[in-house]
């Protein structure tokens, strides 16, 4: 599921492939790079960290859903391994999430900045996004699909090391909430940090609902409470699946990305990627 090749892409040539949907509209903003096309999945967390940066930017950007199931000859001309997300800007395009966020933030003119002024916050937040965010997603995923199945499904009775080795990953943020003070992972405003960590974690506490998963106790006190501070932010709730239709389909096909196998509910899950 997700993530690109950390390139960039030039003028697309040629036109070969399915036609393409006018793309949705989204968000608001002022100047910024020009017109942006964020290429999304309505379940790549990769993605929405994409989504949750351009609206805490205040950025305007076409929304283009690519069916992962069924990836269109042309979007391998913008992405050549097929995956999302992928952010074009004029005549170029930017892939790898991570690479996007600091992409957005550098160069999205509308909107705070997404990394502290502070220099050690900064710092907090650089090593959030070059190692803490990856362990979370790491262990995370290790621990929803247990001991019975493999990434990114779910499965059952996950081991205590994957447990253990979760909670260990998610003490690391308790402590990056401690350092930097809080209320969210660098300090006192939301950073690419959080935005890094949240679209995981949201996901894997509705996974943790389904009977034999691992608990939602694993979440510690202070990062439940980010979690909830996060939830709570407008970028979320508009980035966010409909938690029921999500667990409804989690139970039905006991996997994170479903959508290899069936397009199930793939309109449904996140209102705002409704195709036109």
């Amino acid at each position: 599921m997700g993530e690109g090749v950390g390139q960039v892409w030039g003028k697309r040539r040629g036109g070969g492939g399915a036609a393409r949907r006018a793309p949705r509209r989204a968000g608001a903003g002022g100047e910024g790079p020009g017109p942006l096309r964020l290429f999304t999945h309505t379940l790549c967390p990769y993605a929405q960290r994409v989504q949750l940066a351009l609206r805490e930017k205040g950025a305007a950007f076409d929304l283009e859903h690519i069916d992962l199931a069924a990836k269109p000859a042309w979007f391998f001309e913008v992405n050549p391994r097929g995956l999302v997300p992928a952010l074009q800007h004029a005549n170029d395009v930017e892939m790898e999430s991570l690479d996007i966020l600091r992409w957005v933030d550098r160069h999205v003119d509308t909107g705070p900045s997404l990394m502290p002024a502070d220099a050690g916050l900064a710092a907090l937040a650089d090593q959030i996004l070059r190692e803490q965010a990856g362990r979370v997603v790491s262990s995370g995923l290790a621990a929803v699909g247990g001991s019975t199945a493999g990434p990114w499904a779910i499965g059952e009775r996950p081991t205590a090391g994957q447990v253990e080795r979760l909670a260990e990953d998610l003490r690391g943020l308790e402590r990056a909430l401690e350092h930097g003070g809080g209320p969210f992972l660098a300090g006192p405003a939301v950073s690419l940090a959080d935005l890094a960590v949240y679209p995981f974690l949201e996901r894997f506490v509705v996974a943790w609902r389904i009977e034999g998963a691992v608990s939602v106790a694993a979440l510690n006190g202070p990062v439940a409470g980010w979690m909830e501070r996060m939830k709570e932010r407008p970028s979320s709730a508009w980035a966010a699946a409909d938690e029921g239709a999500l667990l409804e389909a989690y139970r039905r096909h006991r996997s994170l990305d479903f959508f290899d196998r069936s397009s199930h509910g793939q309109w449904d899950l996140h209102p705002h990627n409704r195709s036109p």
